[in-house]
């Protein structure tokens, strides 16, 4: 393509020839594929992908052939596609096969090919959630809707599943929940705690233990939550692991999603950073940008006072669907670029479908990005009252520049939290102003006075974070020999990748330096777009070497104008186009452009929703037609993506938004909510077990009444004898019901000394002096071995103790030790039930007026009370979070220790 150094203002136009960045698989899909290959299944390569089909295939053997003589001319060496096909011919792969290759050899093993699945599952899931807004569905009772529609408060997805399959494996199950509605079902969004109940035999089983032709009932209760379910269910043959991927390759799964009606609403508070105004620097006036403004729960309540205190939802009609903002009960959102009479029909429209949700109130704070920054360097935590942060809407976002408040964002999105980055808030502007000694960007507007400098700072701070980084130059600016470390590399076209990297087939320069050409021509618009901290001298491989997306190479050619689009097509299904609103596969929105970084596909969390697409765009000046005829083309033309919890958009270059768009960021703020995080609990699960009705769990030790009670010895379920001590074996396993993401377990014991009276004075970590007051104590916990069983009466794997730093206000010594669990495990401790034992641990306390408190095993009241604490941290970063404790007192109580007269 052709590549202009644009300097506007002199009409002077050089041109330069540069590649458009180009289309291949990613690494982390050649890697799936030749995992893929392992399994035996086919890999079907196209004829063009070989030289000479027309010979090659009159053959049985191609392998006999050198790779070079099979590939295709066409096929760059560089490219990921090359090294999939390399791989699989030159390991004589059986998984291999060619569209025209045709035999009577190769039609029995592509035969046998595609019957080598192992196995197949029947699977009848939870019940599928319907969208009521849709009119085929309006008329649909909560029971077809929702899991718990009938009106009980049972909270319990359930599958039915049976294994169709032709051998005796073992099987496992696992479910999955898209916990963060970023479309990915990752280890840490593994549901544990599953109850499988095998109906064949009348048993339940574990998890990792199920069989073929049998009827299996599979359930986990989730409470306290509401909203959308994504799950995925996982049937996995146990013998299929793989050392090399260390992960099993053979499994069937299937994916859904379901949703649970809240008794009453949840709250969502979003925060709107709408954009500062612009100076016009011809006239001095000042402009506003901003496209979209979601409505403030007071402007709500302004309009409903205007409306006789009449709801949008109430007998509501098109007119007020668009109008229920107007500029009499609604002056504070306005503009002084846009269409305002559109601003106010936006929200009217943003606000009705907000208004139609039966689980979530949604409450909008918006502020500009003055605003913000002020608030941020008031209050390190301002952001921490909301869910969901929007950067946007606008065409051209002013920036936040405020180091504070960048920082104050970006611990927001490392906390995990939800935010929502919109249409220009990135930029190609890479370099500090001060920096650039640009005198003209657009038509002769001086950006030192301006401000249409815009980007810098959020490219600076989150580039990379929002996955637009391909070849990590913001992660790497000025650091030559990170280029290797770099998961996508610019290679040279035609310079084949070495296995070993021992020798470059690309130009580090051409990524990083520190180098500038002052005495080059004074940059403008493009020969400043991909400056990062430096750039390349070089200007025919600026755009290809940072990334840059089609849109910009396309803009440069100045052939067509602005190549814009008003149709999106879908790319992937899940809850951001499927919850509360269900989306159709191709959909209208406002007119809108590609942004300008390639997305960073070697990074696994990113998902594509919607790409842009001239499906429906029939402007014949809107070079759509070349720029988004290619179908799905995610890494170029993307409209809406997730990278784990943040959200990328293209809305907001025009102040129209068409219903669909209303939905679908509805939907995006519904994503938002995090749902209520309970503490996992230990369950007792022996069977002399008792209980009270509180968080006490009672264990019994039995002793023989007729025997002399000085050497009566215990007998009972669960008494072990280790050389001359005794111990009650207590069977536990987790209790953890919350949908949590990324979560780390720890149990440990704690004796709970009482007085004679058994009144209990210390509970773990603190205890009541004899004013009443609760003070924290340094107090020893009970380091009991844990081991993991599959089945009662066999011995267990010993488990080892671990340390984690864990601080709760000030009543948690860190760092904490004790036993890493899952509530996918069964386990025991043996609790001594010997003075002996505690004696020699020397579990005491003496308080602060010298009073000490002793603990005896099976004392004077026969009871040894133990509490069995479960301390769960949990989110992305762990650390981030306050822990949350559950815990269950354990009583080990003796029978029958009396004496007769």
């Amino acid at each position: 393509m052709r590549f202009h150094d644009v300097d506007y203002a002199n009409n002077n136009y050089p041109i330069v020839d540069v590649v458009y960045p180009g289309n291949d698989f990613t690494k982390a899909i050649v890697n799936k594929l030749l995992e893929f290959a392992k399994t035996g299944y086919p890999i079907v390569l196209a004829k063009d992908m070989v030289a000479h089909p027309e010979k090659v295939f009159n053959y049985e053997d191609i392998f006999k052939y050198d790779f070079e003589d099979v590939i295709s001319p066409g096929i760059d060496s560089a490219s990921y596609v090359y090294e999939l096909f390399e791989t699989l011919f030159n390991k004589k792969s059986p998984s291999l096969f060619f569209e025209l290759q045709v035999s009577k050899k190769q039609n029995r093993l592509l035969a046998e090919a595609l019957t080598i699945k192992k196995f197949t599952i029947d699977v009848i899931p939870p019940l599928e959630y319907v969208d009521r807004t849709i009119d085929k569905n309006k008329d649909l009772p909560d029971s077809k809707v929702y899991i718990n529609g009938n009106g009980g408060g049972d909270k319990t997805i359930t599958f039915n599943l049976k294994i169709n399959s032709n051998n005796d494996n073992k099987y496992i199950v696992k479910a999955y929940v898209d916990i963060n509605a970023d479309g990915k079902f990752v280890a840490e969004e593994e549901l544990d705690g599953l109850q499988v109940y095998d109906k064949t035999t009348g048993k339940y089983v574990r998890y990792n233990n199920l069989v073929k032709d049998h009827q299996y009932v599979i359930e986990r209760s989730i409470e306290e939550y509401v909203g959308a379910i994504p799950w995925s269910l996982d049937v996995i043959d146990s013998t299929s692991y793989d050392e090399a991927t260390k992960d099993y390759i053979v499994r069937c799964n299937e994916k859904g999603l379901c949703a649970i009606k809240a008794t009453e609403k949840k709250d969502v508070n979003v925060l709107q950073i709408t954009t500062d105004e612009f100076k016009n620097p011809k006239n001095g006036e000042k402009w506003n940008h901003t496209t979209i403004c979601l409505p403030t729960d007071e402007e709500i309540a302004e309009a409903k006072k205007y409306n006789k205190e009449h709801d949008i939802t109430e007998d509501i009609t098109a007119a007020t669907k668009d109008s229920f903002f107007t500029a009499d009960n609604c002056k504070t959102i306005t503009t002084t670029q846009g269409n305002i009479d559109n601003l106010r029909k936006n929200a009217s429209r943003f606000y009705y479908y907000m208004k139609q949700l039966n689980e979530f109130n949604i409450h909008i704070t918006r502020v500009d990005g003055t605003k913000y920054q002020e608030e941020a360097v008031k209050d390190n935590k301002y952001l921490m009252q909301f869910d969901m942060v929007i950067v946007g809407f606008s065409d051209v976002y002013s920036d936040i520049t405020e180091e504070l408040a960048l920082k104050q964002l970006e611990n927001f999105i490392n906390e995990g939290r939800t935010v929502l980055f919109t249409h220009d808030t990135t930029s190609y502007l890479n370099m500090n102003l001060e920096d650039a000694n640009v005198t003209n960007l657009w038509n002769g507007w001086k950006q030192k006075e301006d401000g249409a400098w815009w980007g810098y700072n959020i490219n600076k701070y989150y580039r990379s974070i929002v996955g637009m980084d391909r070849y990590d130059v913001m992660d790497n600016h000025g650091k030559l020999g990170k280029v290797k470390d770099s998961a996508d590399k610019v290679y040279i076209p035609g310079a084949k990748k070495p296995s070993d990297e021992s020798t470059s087939t690309y130009d580090e320069n051409l990524v990083y330096t520190n180098k500038y050409d002052n005495d080059a021509a004074t940059p403008t618009r493009n020969s400043s777009i991909d400056i990062t901290h430096g750039t390349s001298v070089d200007k025919t491989t600026r755009a290809l070497n940072q990334g840059f997306t089609k849109y910009i190479c396309f803009n440069d050619q100045k052939t067509s104008g602005w190549a814009s689009c008003s149709s999106i097509t879908q790319t992937n299904y899940g809850q951001i186009v499927g919850y509360p609103y269900t989306l159709g596969k191709n959909i209208t929105v406002a007119k809108t452009h590609s942004q300008y970084y390639q997305l960073d596909l070697e990074d696994d969390d990113i998902v594509v929703w919607y790409t842009m697409s001239n499906e429906k765009d029939n402007n014949p000046n809107s070079g759509s037609k070349s720029l988004y005829k290619t179908k799905n083309d995610v890494r170029n033309n993307y409209y809406i993506y997730n990278k784990g919890n943040i959200t990328y958009s293209g809305v907001g270059h025009d102040d129209g938004v068409t219903e669909d768009e209303a939905k679908l960021f509805v939907n995006t703020m519904v994503a938002a909510y995090n749902a209520t995080i309970r503490a996992s609990v230990p369950v007792l699960t022996n069977s002399d077990k008792s209980s009270d009705n509180s968080n006490g769990d009672y264990l019994y030790v039995d002793y023989d009444a007729t025997a002399n009670q000085d050497n009566a010895e215990p007998f009972g379920e669960g008494i072990i004898k280790k050389g001359n001590d005794y111990y009650k074996r207590a069977y536990f396993t987790v209790k953890n019901n919350s949908i949590v993401l990324n979560k780390t377990m720890l149990i440990q014991y704690y004796p709970v000394i009482e007085t004679d009276e058994g009144e209990v004075v210390l509970d773990g970590h603190y205890y009541k002096d004899e004013d009443g007051e609760t003070k924290s104590v340094p107090y020893k916990p009970l380091y009991l071995t844990v081991y993991e069983y599959e089945d009662k009466g066999d011995t267990g794997t010993q488990l080892s103790n671990s340390t984690q730093k864990v601080k709760i206000e000030d009543k948690y010594a860190e760092p904490l030790t004790g036993t890493l669990v899952n509530a996918n495990g069964n386990y025991y401790v043996d609790i001594p039930i010997d003075d002996a034992y505690y004696q020699s641990e020397g579990i005491s306390y003496t308080d602060d007026k010298g009073k000490t408190y002793d603990f005896k095993a099976l004392g004077s009241n026969g009871k040894l009370m133990l509490r069995a604490e479960v301390v769960m941290k949990y989110g992305k970063i762990q650390d981030s979070h306050v822990p949350l404790v559950g815990y269950r007192d354990v009583s080990v109580v003796k029978r029958g220790n009396f004496a007769l007269d």
